[in-house]
């Protein structure tokens, strides 16, 4: 379970550097760990990974040394062993061929090079892959999304074709300009622009914010001075409780959606 793996980890940690793993070096071990068996990392390819834990390459080894002895595995080994079965065993290869004729992949710029690896071995008897994403969404780099292999689909599956989905019906004019503008600074994307269909709305405007604290102070000063009902998004709930602390300290009222 992810308590004894995050156990595991902080022993090895110690007994590699002598010294006492923060929650948080745990974290980052586990997200490297995570990199390295979703990019299918060489040895050469670890050794020469820059990632600020000291000795990872040799906890890294010791963790699977540990996993193998302790006859366990991660969620990252189920994958490792499914490429692995569907690589060396034909007959399980087409079991899944026949069961997994027509695939369908979403959200296909948050998946690994790994999970790549197994979609193209499913897929290559029929050739029925359908996958749905957008290279300028990727955010999970560090969790070792792989959105090359949607910038190379053509070449990784001759004959397929791609189809642009550019009209936006969920935000404004405004919103989408913005958006636009900011995108197109990246260099490996695909050249698209988005559409709006429902109009204009209210002007975006633009603030320096370094960090967290500055992003509160800003919202705060919003709050109080706003004259009409206002709606703070944030993305997961940790992010909500610093604000929400902050307006109560301030006497600010506010009504908190859940969802």
């Amino acid at each position: 379970n992810d308590a004894e793996l995050t156990e595991l980890v902080r022993n090895i940690y110690q007994s590699v550097n002598e010294e006492y793993a923060e929650i948080g070096t745990v974290k980052d071990i586990r997200s490297a760990i995570t990199f390295i068996k979703n990019m299918m990392l060489t040895d050469e390819e670890i050794d020469s990974m820059e990632t600020g834990i000291e000795n990872l390459p040799e906890i890294y080894r010791r963790y699977q040394e540990e996993l193998k002895s302790r006859r366990r595995m991660d969620f990252d080994d189920q994958m490792c062993y499914a490429k692995r079965i569907l690589e060396t065993c034909p007959p399980v290869l087409e079991y899944f061929q026949e069961r997994c004729r027509y695939i369908c992949v979403d959200e296909a710029q948050d998946t690994s090079k790994i999970q790549r690896a197994i979609i193209r071995l499913l897929a290559r008897r029929y050739g029925n892959l359908f996958m749905v994403g957008d290279e300028d969404q990727s955010v999970y780099g560090f969790r070792a999304a792989w959105p090359d292999a949607l910038m190379n689909f053509e070449r990784d599956y001759p004959g397929a074709r791609v189809l642009f989905m550019e009209r936006n019906y969920r935000s404004t004019n405004e919103i989408i300009g913005v958006a636009n503008a900011f995108i197109s600074g990246n260099r490996f994307r695909r050249r698209k622009a988005i559409l709006p269909v429902r109009g204009s709305g209210f002007p975006v405007e633009m603030i320096d914010a370094v960090n967290r604290e500055s992003q509160f102070e800003y919202l705060l000063r919003a709050a109080h001075e706003s004259v009409e009902e206002t709606a703070v998004l944030y993305r997961n709930n940790d992010s909500a409780i610093p604000f929400i602390d902050l307006l109560e300290r301030n006497g600010v009222l506010y009504n908190l959606k859940k969802t």
